[in-house]
């Protein structure tokens, strides 16, 4: 049984945060399965053929309830009601789309040495569909190479398996970027997603391992963006 999390968000414009309380025990056992993978998260999120208030209760079942939950998260609360007022309008509903090229893999990778590498994937179009192409890897924070959409490519299913075979690759020496940095991959110890496709926000996508229905691939950070907000967060994760 779903643990009992009430949570205070409103979803219509014409609302006040904090003015309604949506009773998650209720609403946990239509809602809340884990989220096997960011297929899923997607399909989710856009939850067509629905109302406007059954995908409110989509998209909130996609974030990690324990953060909303906490007593103070108020602001990330009202940031996340914010979001979906946004994003879930009567007249207008943004959808994710898995081809779009506003969205990045990043896998963390343990070494040998000790080191972290930092590999950044993209998808992309190519003259037979579309792929998962290293975009950047970045040794330690400092070192950081970059590639064109067509230098280093991986199937567009890579992610169903963890992106096994781009630790493959760098553990067969079939990457001379990483060669070069003279590190040995060991294993990826964490992806995180991250969606800059919605207009004015940004947010990040981890894997939550517990037993829970509210698990797996869930929305972990969420910031509301103006300016050159999304330009400056490319450059942080060395795409720029």
């Amino acid at each position: 049984m779903t643990a009992r999390l009430t949570i205070f968000l409103v979803f219509f414009s014409t609302m006040a945060v904090g003015q309604v309380q949506d009773d998650w025990d209720i609403q946990a056992e239509n809602f809340l399965n884990r989220i096997k993978n960011i297929e899923f998260f997607i399909d989710r999120f856009n939850s067509q053929g629905t109302d406007t208030l059954q995908r409110n209760y989509q998209i909130i079942s996609l974030f990690d309830l324990t953060k909303l939950k906490a007593k103070n998260s108020v602001s990330y609360r009202e940031t996340a009601a914010a979001f979906i007022r946004s994003v879930n309008r009567r007249d207008h509903q943004v959808l994710l789309n898995f081809t779009d090229t506003s969205w990045y893999a990043e896998l963390s990778v343990k070494t040998k040495s000790s080191g972290l590498l930092t590999c950044l994937l993209q998808v992309t179009p190519q003259p037979s569909g579309h792929a998962w192409s290293v975009v950047a890897i970045t040794l330690d924070g400092r070192e950081t190479e970059r590639f064109g959409p067509n230098d280093i490519i991986f199937p567009p299913n890579a992610n169903g398996t963890d992106f096994m075979s781009v630790l493959i690759a760098f553990r067969d020496g079939k990457v001379p970027a990483v060669n070069k940095m003279n590190v040995r991959a060991e294993m990826i110890q964490r992806i995180t997603y991250h969606f800059l496709q919605v207009d004015g926000w940004i947010f990040t996508v981890d894997y939550v391992d517990r037993n829970s229905k509210n698990s797996g691939w869930l929305v972990n950070e969420l910031v509301k963006t103006t300016g050159d907000g999304k330009i400056n967060y490319r450059r942080k994760l060395h795409l720029d």
